[in-house]
């Protein structure tokens, strides 16, 4: 535990140097948190004077906002204070799956860390860290699904797994495609390899609303005014 805490502090260190260029997303996400600071600013404009700008995950927006605020109204500075939290989050992860994959902390710290060279997807999406351009709510997701893979392969036996949901249910508020989609192979995934047991039925459906509720902040934004989505 001791060589990969070092490991963890190295990287990040390495990892919290000159900052790269931001992302699309996150310039737009900061841009969102300016409005959020400044209610009366953007009025009119198409999309960060409009309604449906709330729904873009609106706890990241709040907890950067507030960082921001903190730090006198830099969205910039908020996603720096966030780099080391994050990137623990995704190392950790990341290591504690490989940890349970192969038995042997320095393969797990070796995959860990090749877990963060960004790796770029079709539709501009992408799995990696690297330093504050990832300061992102996808990545925050992606530091929690090794951590969900291990919960789910661990609980699927236990009554109590419907549980499990919920706290799918929570990343939703974070990132909800992430949070959907998982719910979705999860779901399915234990359909499959219970060949669709009644038992497993029961606890799809018993995780559904689980799920739900655990999205329920989310969920209390979006569905009154999705109406909005439409203009």
């Amino acid at each position: 535990m001791g060589v990969g805490a070092l490991m963890v502090l190295w990287v990040l260190a390495l990892l919290d140097g000159p900052d790269p260029s931001l992302r699309g997303d996150q310039v737009a996400t900061n841009l969102m948190v300016v409005k959020s600071l400044h209610p009366d600013w953007f009025q009119g404009d198409s999309l960060y004077g409009a309604e449906y700008l709330r729904f873009y995950t609106p706890s990241f927006i709040a907890l950067q906002t507030s960082l921001a605020r903190w730090s006198g109204g830099d969205p910039v500075a908020a996603l720096k204070l966030l780099l080391w939290p994050v990137g623990f989050l995704f190392l950790v992860g990341h290591y504690l799956l490989f940890r349970a994959v192969t038995g042997h902390p320095l393969a797990a710290g070796l995959g860990a860390v090749s877990a963060l060279a960004v790796r770029n997807a079709l539709g501009g999406d992408y799995w990696g860290f690297n330093g504050v351009a990832s300061v992102q709510p996808r990545v925050i997701a992606e530091g929690m699904n090794p951590l969900l893979a291990l919960a789910f392969l661990r609980w699927r036996s236990h009554r109590f797994f419907p549980a499990f949901f919920l706290l799918v249910g929570g990343v939703a508020n974070l990132h909800p495609i992430s949070g959907f989609h998982l719910a979705q192979v999860t779901g399915l995934s234990h359909l499959w390899l219970s060949q669709f047991s009644r038992r497993a039925w029961k606890d799809v459906i018993a995780g559904a609303g689980l799920f739900a509720l655990g999205a329920l902040p989310f969920l209390l934004r979006y569905l009154p005014g999705k109406e909005h989505l439409a203009d």
